[in-house]
């Protein structure tokens, strides 16, 4: 029976138009359901091909997927599109979507590396601009300083008057003073340490309460064993203090290594988010 009512829902929406499927696509979007809408834009697409209706289906998928989050699952849909079939009118929208939904998913990295690839496709369009500046923004993400201006003077030459560029630039040089970039932790460094002394990667990665209490616990341990050790007890001195000291031994050293990567991205976060404000507010300036 079940079969039966499944044949019998996906023959009526075989039959309807993919104008009609369009529409109802755009109402459960309207509506908030966008599951069920990217179901029916893909739906549209598969219906027909090189029409209006396709490319309209097509950024209709696109969108139900950001609305839910799904960042990764848009991008690769893109990737999976036939664009060498699409117009230009279809194709450049596209390659800048593919750009700020990797931004958006965090893949910094692929931000840039796409923009190598495709980003002269952009040239002369109206995507260009915003193109520029997710390379800016991705470049301060990942740390990447030493591109950091030069990606910042071309977006800002790209949108902002000429007249106004240069003081600008002089701005954004006082925001993002590379003399002020924070030095980073070695997470090596930090692993090394714990294993000498415990506690003291966790001090060395800026965490200076953690290593106190993971020092403590590492002597409580130490200490109950010999406790334990003294009194007789060897299987719990041996099990409880020993094989508790061994978890808390090596699980330190990972935790300092961890934290020394945390403080990097925390400290890397604070010290270009004023750049970050101060690019996007160009964008809504300018716009």
């Amino acid at each position: 029976m079940r079969y039966c009512l499944i044949l019998i829902f996906l023959s009526g929406i075989y039959t309807c138009n993919s104008q009609d499927i369009l529409a109802k696509a755009d109402s459960l979007m309207e509506s908030g359901d966008f599951g069920q809408a990217g179901l029916y834009y893909e739906w549209a697409m598969y219906s027909e091909s090189g029409t209006d209706v396709y490319f309209s289906a097509i950024n209709g998928r696109i969108r139900s997927l950001k609305k839910q989050g799904h960042y990764f699952r848009a991008a690769d849909f893109i990737d999976r599109l036939p664009k060498a079939a699409l117009p230009d009118s279809v194709s450049l929208p596209i390659i800048y979507e593919s750009l700020l939904l990797n931004y958006l998913d965090g893949n910094y990295e692929e931000v840039r590396s796409r923009y190598l690839l495709s980003g002269q496709y952009l040239s002369g369009s109206a995507y260009k601009t915003g193109a520029d500046l997710l390379v800016c923004l991705s470049n301060l993400m990942t740390g990447n300083y030493d591109n950091v201006l030069t990606s910042a003077e071309e977006y800002i030459k790209q949108v902002a008057p000429s007249d106004h560029t240069d003081s600008l630039l002089v701005e954004f040089k006082t925001i993002f003073d590379i003399n002020e970039i924070p030095k980073p932790r070695n997470p090596r460094t930090a692993r090394i340490l714990s294993m000498i002394i415990p506690g003291s990667g966790q001090a060395y990665a800026g965490y200076p309460g953690d290593g106190f209490i993971s020092f403590g616990l590492h002597a409580l341990a130490l200490g109950g064993a010999g406790l334990a050790f003294v009194h007789g007890f060897y299987v719990t001195g041996w099990i409880g203090g020993l094989g508790l000291l061994q978890k808390l031994y090596f699980g330190g050293n990972q935790r300092a290594a961890h934290l020394a990567e945390e403080k990097n991205r925390l400290n890397r976060e604070k010290f270009v988010q004023p750049a970050i404000a101060f690019l996007i507010s160009l964008s809504e300036k300018y716009k």
